[in-house]
């Protein structure tokens, strides 16, 4: 038992450590970045120090400072252009005292709040105005899909679009009709989920009705002549023929006229 867990963890091993070739450690940021976890995830006895006596903690933290860092100039830079517009305006307002929005001031208030299992999503759009440094990190990094499983699906229907015949469709073309098909078909799933006021009574009701209308409508059974004739070719082809032989066999007429020399 002990040797299949070791072959399971050296496998299992093999695969994370491809984690680390991902630029930046996208995954740590992300987890980070999630205010369910946030730097607790790695701070707990699972993770501990490395080989090196690395502390996984800090080493993301510092990853994390480092990744921010043109998205903290990037702010600065539209802010300045921002007061510079509105200069006049904010002079008419009384004084109002603002937190400073640096990119450290921010990340080390966001790791200060308690841990929330939410949809983190919702809680960066919930807080963007508190964190508008971080909820532009967290919209670029937590909107990349964990797998290529949607993707892949994705490319093997393109075939239908991207047909042989159809070689001149243009680029843009085919991106807008693959978005209308995944629209599409994303609408069509959500109609087909209940609605979140309806009662399991009514529900059920629905479906009893539903199971009485197709057993109400029964179809005429088919013969057991049809089904065999349709589905034997070799029947088929037998009866083709002997339609054929009792058809009038064309009359030969010779004539007995002496050809002329």
């Amino acid at each position: 038992m002990l040797q299949a867990l070791n072959a399971g963890m050296a496998k299992l091993t093999s695969y994370y450590t491809k984690t680390k070739e991902i630029y930046s450690s996208l995954y740590a940021i992300g987890t980070i970045l999630t205010p369910q976890y946030k730097l607790h995830f790695f701070s707990s006895k699972a993770w501990g120090t490395s080989e090196n006596d690395t502390n996984w903690s800090d080493q993301y933290k510092e990853t994390l400072r480092q990744f921010i860092a043109p998205y903290a100039q990037r702010y600065t830079q539209t802010q300045s252009l921002r007061e510079d517009d509105l200069d006049a305006l904010l002079d008419l307002l009384p004084h109002i005292h603002s937190d400073p929005s640096t990119s450290e001031y921010e990340l080390a208030r966001y790791l200060e709040k308690l841990r929330r299992k939410v949809d983190p999503l919702q809680f960066w759009k919930e807080y963007e105005n508190e964190f508008p440094i971080l909820s532009s990190v967290a919209r670029d990094i937590l909107s990349i899909p964990a797998t290529g499983a949607g993707v892949e699906r994705l490319f093997n229907s393109a075939r239908d679009v991207c047909h042989y015949r159809r070689g001149r469709l243009s680029a843009k073309t085919v991106q807008d009709i693959m978005m209308f098909r995944c629209k599409t078909q994303f609408d069509i799933e959500i109609e087909e989920l209940p609605d979140e006021d309806t009662s399991l009574d009514s529900i059920q009701e629905a479906d009893e009705q539903r199971e009485a209308e197709l057993t109400t409508d029964i179809p005429e059974p088919i013969s057991d002549g049809e089904d065999s004739e349709d589905n034997d070719p070799v029947g088929l082809i037998e009866h083709e023929f002997i339609m054929e032989s009792q058809l009038p066999r064309p009359s030969i007429v010779l004539s007995t006229r002496k050809r002329q020399r």
